[in-house]
C-alpha cells in the first residue's frame, strides 16, 4: 500500500509505503497536532474510493488510502488523517509550513481549481507507483 502527499504546483511528492509510514508515526507519543487534524478534516475530497483500508497498527478500518483529499495546494491520501489523529504521523515540513500559514484561511476551493486538480491528480491520473 502506497500513500502520497503531493504539492500541486511543484509536483514535489512524498511517498509512504507501510514501512516508511510506520517510521513516520509516533504511536506512544501524545497527540500534539489537533489543529492539523482539524485542517485536514476540512479538506475537499478529490476522489473517493468506496472501500476501506486496514490500519497498520490496529484492526481498525477507515477511508481507503486511494481516496484523495486536497486543500487546493496539496493533495494527499485521505487515510493519513487517521494516522495523524491516532499516531502522530509526521507530515513533511513544507506541508506543515503551508498549513500553519493557512490555518485561518477558508478551505473553499473554486470550481475551476477543483476541475484542474481532478484532471491532474485524480486517482486514475496518478503515477502507477502510487497504486
Amino acid at each position: 500500500m502506497i500513500r502520497f502527499i503531493v504539492h500541486v504546483e511543484s509536483k514535489r511528492e512524498y511517498i509512504y509505503d507501510n514501512n516508511k509510514l510506520k517510521q513516520s508515526c509516533y504511536p506512544n507519543k501524545d497527540i500534539e497536532n489537533k489543529w492539523l487534524a482539524e485542517y485536514l478534516d476540512k479538506a475537499e475530497y478529490l476522489n473517493i474510493v468506496l472501500d476501506k483500508s486496514p490500519c497498520i497498527f490496529t484492526d481498525d478500518y477507515f477511508s481507503h488510502y486511494h481516496t484523495i483529499r486536497t486543500d487546493g495546494f496539496w493533495v494527499w491520501s485521505s487515510d493519513l488523517l487517521h494516522y495523524t489523529k491516532n499516531f502522530n504521523f509526521k507530515w513533511p515540513e513544507d506541508f506543515m509550513i503551508h498549513v500553519k500559514e493557512n490555518l485561518n484561511n477558508s478551505n473553499a476551493i473554486s470550481y475551476d481549481r477543483l476541475l484542474y486538480l481532478s484532471d491532474n491528480f485524480s486517482f486514475v491520473n496518478l503515477r502507477e507507483d502510487y497504486l
